[in-house]
């Protein structure tokens, strides 16, 4: 992952929300599960958020998917789609709130 991405991702803070989101959701969803039961969590698509409507948030998943930051599967015809942050989703999102931190330093 380039600076040019990471710098991308701080300049739409709503990509960082729903990342951060689908992160708070897979964490849930492994807390709520059996102790027998293995494998990734999956959770159901977001599909709204306070600061976007329907559209824009389907274009933002569009490009997270595109970056690599999001993955989904198709689960069947009642779940439709499911979705989980990527390794490398977790990781940009970690680095891009450590260079908005600097930025934030640097502009004060």
């Amino acid at each position: 992952m380039d600076i040019a991405e990471l710098e991308q991702l701080v300049d739409q803070p709503l990509w960082m929300k729903v990342l951060e989101t689908y992160n708070e959701l897979i964490i849930q969803a492994g807390q709520e599960r059996l102790e027998d039961e293995q494998g990734t969590r999956w959770v159901g698509r977001i599909t709204s958020l306070d600061e976007t409507d329907a559209d824009e948030l389907s274009w933002i998943h569009g490009q997270l998917i595109a970056y690599g930051w999001l993955t989904f599967q198709l689960e069947g015809r009642e779940e439709g789609l499911l979705y989980r942050i990527t390794s490398a989703g977790k990781k940009a999102s970690e680095q891009a709130k450590k260079l908005a931190e600097q930025q934030e330093k640097v502009a004060a």
